[in-house]
């Protein structure tokens, strides 16, 4: 009878010590969870940020080659030079 009682209290002894173990590695595996998740949270907010940062800088070029075509057409002479030989 005090075998069998050592067992039982064995076998709960290492039950509970194995639930801690368990109990801790879930915490962890949630915190890291956690963290991960407003990482992403970040990631995402910074790639909004550049695809807007991205698109003001195509319309800043699309400007550009607008204000540079007008520019080279204004200078180009109204009657190409012709030949007197």
């Amino acid at each position: 009878m005090n075998f069998d009682l050592f067992c039982r209290r064995r076998v709960r002894s290492k039950y509970e010590a194995e639930m801690a173990e368990l109990e801790r590695s879930e915490r962890l595996v949630t915190e890291k969870y956690n963290r991960t998740k407003a990482q992403l949270a970040e990631f995402e907010g910074e790639n909004e940020r550049m695809k807007v940062v991205l698109k003001q800088k195509e319309k800043e070029i699309h400007e550009l080659k607008k204000v540079t075509f007008v520019t080279r057409w204004w200078k180009q002479p109204l009657h190409p030079p012709t030949c007197t030989s």
